[in-house]
């Protein structure tokens, strides 16, 4: 009669491979606890169409003018960063940051002093933005308020598969 032969377990071979496997469990694991309480930004990319148009002082400079007659702006988001553009003028981007429903934004050219400050709301469903565009550069220009509604849509973002 043949003998079937029986394999010894190689400790060495298992303790090794439990290692192999722990590790990147562990690791997992700690990843999970760590980020359990962060939300990700909301998706802003896309159309936006200012609402309304405050009463214009007259000592209101021509950049803060542009973003309001414009209509329109679209914004650009890359996670938590943000660019923001007048529909029409490129010239006029700015870079931003959403924090939670703040955003803010500024000119990167340090000259011009534009800079917009808003808040998000969501009111049946669509993203809103009240917004202040400022100015501190030189010229004597008043703060400026408006309103923005997102263009939700295929057409009013660029992402696919965002909902």
């Amino acid at each position: 009669m043949q003998e079937i032969p029986t394999s010894k377990l190689d400790w060495g071979v298992a303790l090794r491979y439990a290692v192999m496997v722990a590790i990147p469990l562990l690791g997992m694991a700690v990843t999970v606890h760590v980020g359990k309480d962060l939300t990700a930004p909301p998706v802003l990319e896309g159309r936006w169409k200012i609402e309304r148009e405050p009463a214009l002082p007259p000592s209101v400079c021509e950049e803060q003018l542009a973003w309001l007659q414009s209509g329109e702006f679209v914004l650009m988001q890359q996670g938590q960063s943000l660019t923001a553009m007048p529909e029409g003028r490129p010239d006029l981007a700015l870079e931003g940051k959403v924090t939670g429903s703040e955003l803010r934004f500024f000119s990167p050219l340090p000259s011009s002093g534009l800079s917009i400050h808003g808040r998000l709301s969501k009111i049946d469903g669509v993203a809103r933005l009240d917004a202040r565009i400022e100015h501190a550069g030189e010229a004597p220009c008043s703060a400026l308020s408006f309103r923005a509604r997102h263009n939700p849509g295929p057409e009013g973002s660029g992402r696919r598969g965002s909902s």
